[in-house]
């Protein structure tokens, strides 16, 4: 989706928007998220990478035992197809915006490249030993196959907070104080340890909202969100 007034001479700045799920896919439809994004300037660039639904078995499971990097390739090789086709597209700022396993996904991209300017990372897991039983449904035993007690060393292989030392991306971190699926002690030990690194990074604690605030939190945490999240690229990709 590109905004008004983008043009190979004016290349609009990006933002790649990765679902949840991850057994989800985006449509042909309207989503307020990618209008507010949109009618702010950003040009946006959405797509169904493996692990979500819409295309079969094989590849919904691609994820099994694998849970980020078929995922993260597909989002890498999505953003250079569109700079392919798009010259509207500035190749130089381009932000990141997830949720849930999408935010997962985002904390495993800014660990293991600089190459994008900033990133909204929102409800995420970033260490996946500690939710694994917090959370209200353990999720990872079906990607990784074992509990954690019976390896936990497995888990942390697979958590980005692992590669904390890696992030260099300015990252803005929203979370539900009140989110059962991926509790917000995932945002706070990603936070603090950035912190504790002197790194860029920012913590938006949304009171009383549960893991689905984006979609049927209060009107006015939902206005605040947005006006955050934009602020948030505009300063951090001008």
């Amino acid at each position: 989706m590109l905004p008004p007034g983008a043009s190979a001479a004016q290349p609009a700045p990006v933002l790649l928007n990765i679902h949840g799920g991850p057994f989800a896919q985006y449509g042909w439809n309207f989503f307020d998220e990618f209008q507010v994004q949109c009618g702010a300037g950003f040009a946006v660039v959405y797509c169904n990478p493996r692990g979500g639904s819409g295309r079969g078995d094989d590849f919904a499971r691609a994820l099994i035992g694998d849970p980020a990097k078929p995922m993260a390739d597909d989002c890498y090789a999505a953003i250079d197809e569109a700079l392919r086709q798009h010259p509207e597209l500035d190749a130089n700022r381009i932000g990141l915006v997830g949720g849930s396993y999408g935010g997962y996904l985002i904390g495993w991209i800014v660990g293991e490249t600089d190459r994008f300017k900033a990133a909204c990372s929102e409800r995420g897991i970033y260490n996946r030993f500690s939710r694994e039983t917090t959370g209200d449904i353990p999720t990872a035993y079906v990607y990784l196959k074992k509990h954690t007690w019976e390896d936990p060393a497995l888990y942390w292989e697979h958590s980005p907070i692992r590669r904390i030392e890696n992030m260099r991306t300015p990252m803005l971190l929203v979370h539900g104080e009140d989110d059962m699926r991926c509790p917000i002690e995932q945002s706070e030990q990603l936070f603090t340890a950035l912190k504790q690194m002197r790194r860029d990074v920012t913590l938006m604690r949304l009171p009383g909202e549960s893991h689905e605030y984006s979609r049927s939190g209060k009107a006015s945490h939902r206005v605040q969100r947005f006006d955050t999240q934009v602020a948030f690229f505009r300063d951090k990709m001008p």
